[in-house]
């Protein structure tokens, strides 16, 4: 179920809730904090910004940093199929 023998702690329901968003709408590209905004259209930014350094941190979401002038996070869902697994068998209400 899990690539690399590793789990994904589950992040809060709140922060759940937006990666199965992001995971619908990315699930292994690449996006940036516009991108996410877009998708997550009805949540203040800020939120958008604690729900991804949360995911971050729970090693659900990678980010580096795109090269240019200021510098722009670029993120990216760690492990698309264990995300997907764990989506399929965690009831998210929207």
């Amino acid at each position: 179920m899990y690539m690399n023998d590793e789990e994904l702690e589950l992040p809060p329901m709140w922060a759940l809730r937006r990666i199965k968003k992001l995971w619908m709408e990315f699930k292994d590209k690449e996006f940036r904090f516009d991108d996410a905004t877009a998708v997550l259209k009805d949540d203040d930014p800020r939120i958008i910004s604690s729900a991804l350094s949360k995911l971050v941190k729970l090693g659900w979401i990678t980010v580096r940093k795109e090269v240019g002038n200021p510098p722009k996070a670029i993120y990216k869902i760690s492990k698309p199929k264990s995300v997907e697994a764990i989506l399929l068998h965690v009831k998210v209400e929207d």
